[in-house]
């Protein structure tokens, strides 16, 4: 009964939450230079509204169209690498690592129950600090402070097996 209050209290509902990691990107302009072309794009990471503004060199438009694509896509990687608020969540005392395996065993375990993330974590750590609990109550005032929102168990899972995260992915 405890956890399943604690688990109701922790992942109210909210569907905005899996959007939380995504970029989306607009061309602002495209000038040639002596050197070659010089392209600017504003990168906004959707629901939060951060804005990245940067400058891609490339020697010609062919290679516009054959790289671009994919120096965006890793531009928007490295953002969410540097942006996301999980990847800046740290408690101390191996609260990384704690949540760096939590993500890796939910990718491993994506149906998976809260009681059972928690039995996992409490086996794992049993000398942890934090109970699964209380480490899953400070990690959604974390994300609420970031973003606002509060995602339910499931709309935190598929956020952590959809993106990326420093120590995980990169």
């Amino acid at each position: 009964m405890k956890l399943a209050f604690i688990s109701f209290l922790i992942f109210i509902s909210c569907s905005s939450a899996l959007a939380a990691g995504t970029w989306s990107h607009q061309i602002l302009r495209q000038k040639q230079k002596p050197w070659g072309i010089e392209v600017t794009v504003a990168f906004q990471r959707n629901v939060t509204g951060e804005r990245s503004v940067h400058t891609f060199r490339f020697d010609s438009q062919e290679q516009i169209d054959s790289e671009g694509p994919t120096r965006l896509a890793n531009k928007k990687a490295r953002l969410e690498l540097a942006w996301s608020e999980l990847n800046r969540f740290d408690l101390g005392e191996d609260s990384r690592d704690i949540l760096i395996s939590m993500i890796k065993w939910i990718r491993n375990n994506p149906t998976a129950t809260i009681a059972q993330g928690c039995t996992a974590y409490n086996t794992a750590y049993p000398d942890a600090l934090w109970s699964c609990e209380q480490f899953l109550l400070r990690l959604r005032r974390a994300i609420e402070k970031a973003f606002g929102v509060t995602p339910t168990w499931e709309q935190f899972k598929t956020y952590v097996i959809n993106n990326v995260f420093e120590g995980v992915d990169g």
